[in-house]
């Protein structure tokens, strides 16, 4: 099992309660991973060892160890790859951006390189730095979810809605059934004035299998949200989109609590 731990990005803008509750996390970093019939570079047990002092707060141990294995190999993408990981990983962000870089350099079209270092910047608060890469990766592997996913929730940070619903919607196509694309997609739809893309979102959120309370709550979550925006009061389809997904949460609500948040819609002009 690989040591390395998830990479998320916290929202730059505080204020900005709908990136709060709709920014999401960014999928976790791409890992090293070895193919079929590849054997294990020489590198990886110093590596780990190094990476162990780096979860260990020893960073000048631990960027020691790494610089030496670099020296060793200086033209190894993945090492220069990895490293980055490992410090991403570990919370040293700036530390790692110079080996993914370094990675890229050797190798301009390594996706996973590219993923990560846009996550780096993302998580940074640095958007719109992290999109031209994610694009990238989404050019070299058109059928990568992950990349479109990634990429759909950088545009979110931006308040690129349009952008965001096209890359969420590819991710969605990619990945049927995705419950996190499909709420920022119906999100992202919405306030991108995509009103009937939006609803077909929710609806489809509500008719996954499983537990439904859930989706519920995420389709009350989106409308709240995007009333706010006032996105989904400016014209008359609109609002009888929005009664229909309102029946079709009181058919399906189970929750008083649930019921009384979707009687928040029904009133005037509901």
């Amino acid at each position: 099992m690989s040591p390395f731990r998830q990479l998320s990005a916290e929202p730059c803008r505080q204020g900005l309660r709908v990136s709060r509750l709709f920014g999401g996390l960014l999928s976790a970093l791409l890992l090293p991973q070895l193919t079929l019939g590849q054997t294990q570079p020489a590198w990886m047990e110093p590596f780990q060892q190094a990476y162990q002092q780096l979860q260990n707060g020893n960073i000048v141990s631990g960027t020691e160890q790494i610089a030496a294995l670099w020296k060793a190999n200086p033209a190894d993408y993945q090492l220069a790859y990895a490293a980055g990981t490992a410090l991403d990983s570990t919370g040293h962000h700036r530390e790692a951006t110079g080996w993914y870089l370094k990675a890229l350099k050797i190798n301009p079209r390594f996706g996973p390189a590219c993923n990560n270092l846009a996550l780096n910047y993302a998580s940074r608060g640095e958007f719109q730095k992290a999109v031209p890469l994610l694009q990238k990766v989404t050019q070299l592997e058109k059928g990568n979810a992950r990349a479109f996913y990634n990429l759909g929730l950088v545009y979110l940070q931006l308040n690129h809605f349009l952008d965001a619903a096209q890359a969420l919607s590819r991710a969605s196509e990619l990945r049927p059934g995705g419950r996190d694309s499909l709420v920022r997609l119906a999100y992202a739809s919405l306030m991108a004035g995509q009103r009937q893309d939006g609803m077909r979102a929710l609806e489809t959120l509500l008719k996954l299998p499983g537990d439904s309370s859930e989706s519920l709550l995420q389709v009350v979550q989106v409308l709240i949200v995007v009333r706010g925006g006032q996105c989904l009061i400016s014209s008359r389809p609109v609002q009888t989109g929005k009664r229909h997904l309102i029946e079709i949460v009181c058919r399906k609500a189970t929750e008083s609590r649930l019921l009384l948040v979707a009687g928040f819609f029904s009133g005037p002009g509901g």
